[in-house]
């Protein structure tokens, strides 16, 4: 699971780049509730971390830092 400090920074990442979870749950027609577990760390999915990286221009390792780690 992430620290409170990632999922703030993931957060805030969407929010400067004027997206909500919604915009990316609808954008992968997924469920919001799935994008919200990716982001708390509950669930990981490549689709959705890639996508959110790509739609806030930053890379998804410094998002979602355990993908640096291998975890």
């Amino acid at each position: 699971m992430k620290t409170n400090s990632q999922r703030k920074n993931i957060k805030i990442a969407l929010m400067t780049s004027d997206l909500t979870q919604l915009d990316i749950a609808w954008e992968l027609k997924v469920h919001p509730q799935y994008v919200c577990d990716v982001i708390a760390g509950r669930k990981r999915s490549a689709k959705v971390e890639n996508l959110i990286a790509l739609r806030t221009g930053l890379p998804v390792e410094s998002l979602f830092v355990y993908r640096n780690t291998g975890e």
